[in-house]
């Protein structure tokens, strides 16, 4: 008989009520015990979904207070020194996200190429098992009747995806001498942590390895089966060897000397089939299936999954025991549930959530084990159109600005009037529970549009105000209006669907709602000229058009598995195009097209990577070449790791970039060591991630560092992302640090930007 699996189910819950709790707490609304008991009624919830499900190995240890690499860190004592002053568990390891009064959060970034964010674990070379919070979880699931299989991140993507400081710069463990010292000395605390659910009666375990799909050197081999042999020393449990995300490197070599019991592979990407195929499974070994995807929310095609098992099982004369099918990949990246949307029958018929995917699998295992009833016909998506065209005139596509930067930059110094470190924010400015209030209450009909559209043109009046008495040198509007910065848009286009609970967790308590593209993306109005040259009535300062880029749009959307993802980047694009020209005509001298997913995108595979970052910089361009040189572009981008991209981000040709650089504390700057960035730039020196109020100094030494290698005339000051989620009791004192940041290296360097040709 073929048996299921799946992991990660959304924590996020239906109503977000991870969400609710998490901030509950932040904001003391609960105690420590309420907020506990709260998380245990969320994970029996998970747990019940599950089981309800037909899932026949249901796992444990894939839910957490924050991120799962922040509890190793914490789990293996990885805790920075500079948190040493906090004796209280929970305070430590929230402290550790978000900062603290006394303390810099630790780095946060992106977990591979999705949109959602981990915590970089810091390591000095010592690894202790503090606390097994696995076996914790596998004995608090077990009290609730349920049988599970913890389910770890692998030690290999640990290390990989943490930092080690070397000589007072911090580096991946693998740029270092010290990585094979680290692998091994973590991996006997996972025998550690082995031993001891193993001596508590746990008798699987799953391995999640997704680093094992990166283009890692063939040299770290032998550390890695170093690493698993001590990991399983004295260890009989049966273990799962899982990876996703792409297929999996060094596959024969991996096979052959790592002992483990299942190995688990992402099916969506047909170099893992055809591996399977080429060098079989050694003897007595099983082979998890991941055919269900997870990172779309359309139906799987289930004939071709069944078509494609029996291939794998029919090569390796595998039986069915010896096949446990599973999603392709974590199901965190969906939303929850169906049950509360609303759509058109034609389409939800089509769509598949977290929940519905379990089911979708479960209904897999029917089928190949003897369900003759199922009608194929009715899975399948609209017949595939001909893309060859579009696909063609892209790939014929040479965009370029009509004149080069630094005559443009010299223009716009002037027609702007810009001192010397500019100061600007990233976009957004707090949504307040009013604001959400006022939002929810336009929505459901309480309130005319005339008063909403009141409320808006008074927070933006005030925030107008705020932005020129702080001092601020180039505004922006705020985006009161906009609930999130992709499904604004996508209300505003069509062939977009947005949902009213399809909460994906970003980060932390963070979610956004992913919208989904359907058909095809048309812009039939102007979708931002109204509130954005309504707040540039209200200053003489230049005022920031806002908008998000295509690639991010594309990115940060559910997208159709049968349609080009280049297709849909060029429709948005021509888009976009449109709103560019018009706030232009609009008299709008700054535009600010936000690509935050510009790397997200970015394949895993070396040889896919070129391909990608040519086409996401050639359609930016796209969407910019046509406008006059005194019409400034900017940019944004999240935390992302710039070294291999950042020469596809210099031929964006944006004239001003803003990045990630405050948890850092600026080593990002080392990106720009070898390649001499002369855009101008503007390093985030405040990390809006973290509660916490920067002081001046510690952005004055962003600032500084960053000279080494960047040009002072074309250095921006601005906070490192919006400030959506913050609080004004945040927010103010901040810009005013800020403020007096810029204020300070002025009166060091001078006032005036000194721009030479």
């Amino acid at each position: 008989m073929f048996r299921t699996t799946a992991s990660y189910f959304p924590r996020i819950g239906l109503k977000r009520e991870y969400k609710q709790n998490l901030e509950s707490y932040w904001e003391k609304k609960i105690s420590k015990e309420e907020f506990v008991s709260n998380m245990q009624e969320i994970q029996k919830h998970r747990l019940d979904v599950y089981s309800k499900s037909g899932l026949d190995y249901i796992v444990c240890n894939d839910f957490t207070y924050y991120d799962f690499m922040l509890d190793l860190s914490f789990m293996f004592g990885c805790i920075p020194e500079r948190f040493s002053h906090i004796q209280d568990e929970l305070d430590l390891y929230f402290a550790m996200a978000r900062g603290d009064s006394k303390a810099q959060a630790q780095e946060m970034t992106k977990w591979f190429d999705t949109n959602y964010h981990y915590i970089v674990p810091e390591f000095d070379g010592h690894f202790e098992l503090k606390n097994n919070t696995v076996l914790k979880n596998w004995l608090e699931d077990k009290k609730l009747g349920y049988d599970t299989t913890p389910v770890i991140i692998g030690p290999f993507t640990f290390i990989s995806l943490g930092k080690i400081n070397d000589n007072n710069k911090w580096l991946k463990p693998s740029q270092t001498k010290e990585f094979r010292s680290l692998l091994l000395n973590v991996a006997k605390q996972y025998n550690a942590l082995l031993i001891q659910l193993q001596e508590n009666g746990v008798r699987r375990i799953c391995f999640d390895e997704p680093a094992f799909v990166l283009d890692y050197d063939k040299s770290f081999l032998k550390d890695i089966f170093d690493a698993y042999e001590i990991v399983k020393k004295n260890i009989f449990l049966d273990i799962t060897l899982n990876s996703y995300y792409e297929s999996l490197s060094y596959f024969n070599e991996i096979i052959e000397n790592i002992n483990f019991d299942t190995l688990g592979l992402d099916f969506t990407f047909r170099e893992n089939v055809e591996n399977v195929i080429k060098f079989g499974l050694p003897k007595n070994k099983k082979l998890q299936i991941g055919l269900i995807g997870t990172r779309h929310p359309f139906k799987d095609n289930l004939n071709e999954a069944k078509q494609l098992i029996e291939l794998v099982q029919k090569k390796l004369s595998l039986s069915s025991d010896q096949i446990i099918l599973s999603t392709a990949g974590p199901l965190m990246h969906l939303p929850v549930s169906l049950e509360l949307e609303n759509f058109d029958p034609k389409i939800s018929n089509k769509l598949l959530f977290a929940k519905e995917k379990l089911q979708h699998l479960n209904l897999l295992k029917n089928i190949l084990n003897g369900r003759s009833d199922y009608d194929f016909s009715d899975e399948q998506l609209e017949k595939d159109e001909n893309y060859e065209e579009t696909l063609l005139t892209i790939k014929k596509l040479n965009p370029k600005r009509a004149h080069p930067f630094k005559l443009r930059y010299i223009e716009q110094v002037k027609s702007l009037n810009l001192p010397k470190f500019p100061t600007t924010t990233i976009g957004s400015f707090p949504q307040t529970k009013e604001l959400r209030q006022k939002r929810s209450q336009f929505i459901s009909g309480k309130i005319s549009e005339s008063e909403y559209n009141q409320y808006i043109n008074d927070q933006i009046k005030y925030i107008v105000k705020l932005q020129e008495d702080l001092g601020i040198d180039v505004l922006v509007h705020g985006e009161f209006e906009r609930s999130d910065m992709v499904e604004f848009f996508a209300q505003k286009l069509e062939g977009f669907l947005c949902t009213k609970h399809g909460w994906v967790i970003s980060y932390g308590s963070r979610a956004i709602r992913p919208p989904i593209i359907y058909g095809k993306v048309k812009r039939t109005k102007p979708m931002t000229i109204k509130e954005i040259v309504y707040a540039q009535s209200l200053t003489k300062k230049p005022l920031k058009g806002m908008l998000t880029g295509p690639i991010t749009i594309l990115n940060w959307s559910f997208t159709r598995p049968n349609v080009p993802k280049e297709v849909i980047a060029y429709e948005i694009a021509l888009a976009l195009k449109e709103e560019v020209m018009d706030l232009q005509k609009a008299n709008i001298k700054i535009i600010q097209i936000d690509e935050p997913a510009f790397r997200e995108g970015l394949p895993l595979k070396e040889s896919k990577k070129k391909d990608y970052l040519e086409f996401a910089s050639k359609i930016f361009r796209f969407v910019v070449e046509d406008v006059d040189k005194l019409t400034q572009i900017h940019t944004h981008m999240c935390y992302s790791e710039f070294d291999e991209i950042v020469n596809y981000i210099y031929e964006m040709d944006a004239d001003c970039i803003s990045i990630e650089a405050s948890r850092s504390k600026g080593d990002i700057i080392s990106s720009f060591e070898k390649f001499k960035y002369d855009h101008a730039i503007g390093l985030g020196v405040w990390d809006i991630h973290s509660p916490r109020v920067p002081s001046v100094e510690e952005m004055l030494e962003i600032a500084e560092r960053s000279f080494m290698y960047i040009d002072k005339n074309l250095f921006w000051i601005n906070p490192d992302c919006g400030l959506k989620t913050r609080k004004y009791e945040e927010v103010i004192p901040s810009l005013k640090n800020m403020i007096e940041a810029a204020k300070i290296l002025r009166k060091k360097y001078g006032e005036k930007i000194e721009v030479v040709l």
